[in-house]
């Protein structure tokens, strides 16, 4: 072949690379881009972006969380909506809530509002640390919902007008918002029970991406075997942790197969702390990563 012919093909090549990447990209759309869509057409009605976000949720599946803390960045204001969207029933159209990802994302807002002098980013921050200690407190989690509460409190003793940053909340959030540094009440979640909406759903199962190595009360290390031993790689596993923290299922979601009975039988013997939700012990459906 001479040098203008070969010229010519990788030419061609070239063209065909190009069109399959435009096609590619066509067919796989940005991440939450009907999100924002949504979000623009009504500023006011902005809860109306939750059906496009669960959508996006599940078309994701693995890539849902690292493409959505890419997606929030810095935005506070779109870390609030969405934190709406992973807990409350009216916006989840049948997906499950995400509490342990919701108080993430209220940490990464309050670190990112901290030590801001101007009223709008203090009545957030004041606005933020009363959602995080009600959601604390419905996680059982008394000691970090206190630290909130006191924050919160203590912005709104030292300026009144950011008493305006108080959220809408229902009778029980505001309940457990207010048994919150009382310590005589083990349990603002379950003692504000009777405070529930009714009608509202029961929630039994919740859902994380992975699961916190701080949940873990036993993690058994795999031990693959015969010629699995010999192998690298990652095993994904997803689990569903019953009421008590034990394992009620596992299955492989990823990884080499030689690897993945090994990585079944660990996480079936791991042991979790006990999980509850609103004031009663819920189930957790999550990953566990295996490395090898």
């Amino acid at each position: 072949m001479n040098i203008n012919a070969l010229h010519k093909t990788l030419g061609v090549a070239y063209i065909l690379l190009f069109l399959c990447a435009l096609s590619f990209a066509q067919e796989s759309p940005q991440p939450f881009a009907t999100v924002d869509a949504a979000f623009k057409k009504s500023r006011l009605r902005w809860s109306e972006a939750s059906t496009p976000f669960q959508q996006e949720r599940v078309r994701l599946g693995q890539n849902f969380e690292p493409e959505l803390w890419k997606y929030l960045g810095d935005d506070v204001d779109k870390q609030d909506k969405i934190s709406n969207f992973l807990l409350y029933p009216e916006y989840l159209h049948g997906n499950l809530p995400m509490p342990y990802l919701v108080m993430q994302i209220q940490l990464k807002s309050l670190s990112s509002l901290r030590g801001k002098p101007d009223l709008s980013s203090r009545i957030m921050y004041v606005t933020t640390s009363i959602n995080a200690a009600i959601l604390d407190g419905a996680l059982g989690l008394i000691d970090q919902a206190e630290v909130h509460k006191s924050e919160a409190e203590a912005m709104m003793a030292k300026d009144k007008f950011l008493t305006t940053g108080f959220p809408a909340i229902d009778d029980y959030d505001r309940c457990i918002y207010d048994s919150v540094g009382h310590h005589e009440i083990a349990s603002p979640a379950t003692t504000c029970a009777p405070k529930k909406t009714a009608g509202e759903p029961n929630v039994t199962l919740i859902e994380v991406d992975e699961i916190p190595n701080e949940r873990l009360l036993a993690n058994p290390k795999p031990r693959p075997t015969g010629k699995a031993a010999h192998q690298s790689g990652t095993v994904i596993v997803e689990v569903v942790v019953d009421d008590n923290g034990g394992v009620e299922s596992a299955e492989a979601l990823s990884g080499p197969p030689d690897l993945q009975p090994a990585a079944l039988k660990a996480a079936r013997a791991a042991r979790f702390q006990k999980a509850q939700y609103r004031g009663q012990a819920v189930k957790v459906r999550g990953q566990l990563k295996y490395e090898f």
